[in-house]
C-alpha cells in the first residue's frame, strides 16, 4: 500500500501508483471529505470549463449585440 508523509507546511505527495490508479493530472482538484466514521474520501473533479466548449449546440436564428440591446431598452421602457 502506497503511503506519504507530510511536510511541516501540511504538504503531501501523491504517490505515482496512486495518481496513475486515479488518473490524477496536474492541475486536477482534489476535493476531500472526512466521513463519521473517520475515513477519508479523496474525489478527483477533472477537466475545466474549457473542455465543455461546443457541447451545446444552437440552431436558431443568431442575435446581434445590438438587437439584445433593442430588448433590453425594450423591456425597460414597458415597466
Amino acid at each position: 500500500m502506497p503511503s506519504a508523509t507530510v511536510t511541516s507546511k501540511g504538504q503531501v505527495t501523491i504517490p505515482k501508483a496512486v495518481r496513475q490508479a486515479l488518473d490524477i493530472k496536474s492541475g486536477d482538484r482534489l476535493l476531500f471529505r472526512v466521513r463519521s466514521d473517520g475515513l477519508l474520501e479523496i474525489h478527483v473533479e477533472t477537466g475545466d470549463l474549457r473542455s465543455l466548449q461546443g457541447v451545446l449546440k444552437h440552431n436558431g436564428p443568431s442575435v446581434s449585440l445590438s438587437d439584445m440591446e433593442d430588448a433590453i431598452a425594450e423591456a425597460v421602457t414597458d415597466e
